[in-house]
């Protein structure tokens, strides 16, 4: 009995003395790591903090501002402006090197694995986040000139052509950038397809029905011109006046005191007087 004390006293001490090796050899192993990680985390935050200022005087921030970046980094949390945003994305890919570089000397391979696998994948991520930009850009300038050449045809009208394209680039450009990422996405791109193929059809549908009486009025404008302009008298129906201005959907007509705008569609549908011509004089 006493011998089996004995046995298991010595027992303890030579686990106490294994452990006791274990850590003083470690020792300087975790404390190269920890400086290591101090000075990388150092480093990052004087890498990204003059990176951001940099990017601040060259006006990094009136550049998203300009080609409209504010709602896309708004969406992704980056109300601080363009320059912060990229300074931070800066910050965090030297400390995925520091924390690889870190459980390496710590001998952790399960996280460095991990951790190498993320800064792999880091590449298609900004390559996805580049097309989504680009897109967005592409699709927001896409919608303003197509509203703006659309005008005339009605502010309405134009809007929800403006908008239909816009979302339907938006939709190919998010798959792409999805697809950017390694995920499968075929399935996604047929539904989505059909879908948009159906919203695009019954909105040219709907515009062109929208559009027709306002079609109507500009080819009236149009074939009217050489018969009705600016300074003559006319008369439509029982409304007697002097033509002020023609554009391309609607007549300015001045009756006394007043003035009567006619759609263009009343010069071509009515039977007009011409009361009497400007005065060429002049």
């Amino acid at each position: 009995m006493i011998f089996s004390k004995i046995n298991i006293a010595d027992d303890l001490i030579k686990a106490f003395e294994d452990f006791a090796s274990i850590m003083i050899q470690s020792v300087p192993i975790l404390i190269k790591a920890i400086v290591l990680f101090v000075i990388g985390y150092i480093l990052a935050r004087v890498v990204s903090s003059l990176l951001g200022k940099a990017l601040k005087k060259l006006n990094f921030d009136a550049l998203a501002v300009q080609i409209k970046l504010e709602e896309p980094l708004r969406i992704i949390g980056a109300k601080k402006g363009l320059s912060m945003f990229v300074s931070k994305i800066v910050f965090w890919l030297i400390m995925l090197v520091v924390i690889v570089s870190t459980t390496k000397n710590l001998g952790i391979e399960i996280l460095t694995t991990q951790v190498e696998r993320v800064i792999e994948f880091i590449p298609n991520v900004f390559t996805a986040v580049l097309i989504l930009l680009v897109g967005y850009i592409i699709a927001t300038k896409i919608k303003e000139v197509l509203i703006n050449l659309t005008t005339s045809l009605g502010g309405v009208a134009g809007s929800l052509l403006g908008n239909i394209m816009y979302y339907f680039i938006m939709i190919m450009v998010v798959i792409t950038a999805i697809e950017q990422m390694g995920v499968n996405t075929d399935l996604i791109s047929r539904n989505i397809l059909i879908i948009v193929a159906v919203i695009l059809i019954a909105g040219a549908v709907a515009y062109g029905y929208a559009a027709r009486e306002v079609m109507r009025n500009m080819l009236s404008s149009f074939y009217s011109r050489k018969n009705f302009h600016e300074g003559q008298r006319i008369k439509i129906g029982d409304l007697e006046g002097v033509i002020l201005e023609i554009d391309n959907t609607s007549l300015v007509l001045k009756t006394g005191d007043s003035k009567v705008v006619l759609p263009s569609s009343e010069l071509m549908s009515n039977r007009i007087e011409i009361i009497e011509e400007p005065d060429s004089e002049g």
